[in-house]
C-alpha cells in the first residue's frame, strides 16, 4: 500500500510540472485538466455526470449548470470552487480554486443520484489507472459514500470511505475509443447524503 502512495505521489508530480513520462506514455491527469478550466462539459475526454441507477452507462446524464463559484463551496470554510452542478438537485462535480487543497477535484452526491466523472477513451488500447478518494467536509463525517470505477456497465473496482480515504489501482484495463470509464461516488449505506463532499484524484496511463 505504501508503495501505491509513493508511485501515485511520484505520478502526480510529473505529470503536473509536465514532464513526459518514459517510454513516451500516454497520460491523462483529472486535477491538472480541470485546472486547466472547466467550463465545457464534456471537457476533452473527461464529463461530469449524475445517475439514480448505478452501473447502467446509458442512463448517465450530464450535469447541466456550470458556476465560476460553485454554490455548495459555502459547506467548508476557506475554500472555493468552480464546479458543473443540477441546481435543482444540489449534486456536484467541481475543483476547489484555493486554499490547501487547491487543484483537487471534488464531488457530491444526493439521496436519490450519484455523481460520476467519464473518461472517454480516445484510444484502443490497454490503459492503467490510479487515484485516491478521500473524505472532504468539515461539517462532519455522515455515514459515508461508496466509490466505484466502471467499464462501460461493468464494475471493475469499489470500496467505502468515511474518516479514512481509499487508494485504487489497476493494470492492464481493455479500452476500446469511443467507450467509457467511470469513476462514481455515491451515497452511504444509510441513504444519508450529508457529509458527503469528497475528493477524487485519477490519473490514467497507456503505453503506445
Amino acid at each position: 500500500m505504501k508503495n501505491i502512495f509513493k508511485i501515485l505521489a511520484l505520478t502526480t508530480l510529473l505529470l503536473s510540472s509536465g514532464i513526459a513520462m518514459a517510454g513516451g506514455a500516454l497520460s491523462w491527469n483529472l486535477s491538472r485538466d480541470m485546472m486547466t478550466g472547466i467550463t465545457k462539459n464534456p471537457k476533452g475526454v473527461w464529463s461530469f455526470m449524475q445517475t439514480q441507477t448505478l452501473h447502467n452507462s446509458g442512463l448517465y446524464a450530464l450535469l447541466p449548470d456550470y458556476s465560476k463559484f460553485c454554490i455548495w463551496a459555502a459547506q467548508l470554510p476557506n475554500t472555493s470552487r468552480s464546479c458543473w452542478q443540477d441546481l435543482s438537485t444540489g449534486i456536484f462535480a467541481g475543483v476547489e480554486t484555493k486554499g490547501a487543497t487547491r487543484g483537487m477535484p471534488v464531488l457530491h452526491p444526493q439521496v436519490d443520484r450519484a455523481v460520476l466523472v467519464r473518461w472517454k477513451s480516445p484510444i484502443s488500447g490497454t490503459v492503467d489507472i490510479m487515484g485516491r478518494v478521500s473524505h472532504a467536509d468539515g461539517s462532519g463525517l455522515g455515514d459515508g459514500v461508496d466509490w466505484f470505477v466502471d467499464y462501460q456497465s461493468e464494475t471493475l473496482l469499489s470500496g467505502s470511505v468515511n474518516s479514512t480515504g481509499n487508494t485504487f489501482f489497476k493494470q492492464s484495463i481493455s479500452v476500446v475509443k469511443g467507450r467509457s470509464l467511470y469513476f462514481i461516488i455515491d451515497r452511504g449505506v444509510n441513504n444519508d447524503a450529508s457529509a458527503d463532499t469528497t475528493y477524487m484524484d485519477i490519473i490514467i496511463t497507456s503505453q503506445q
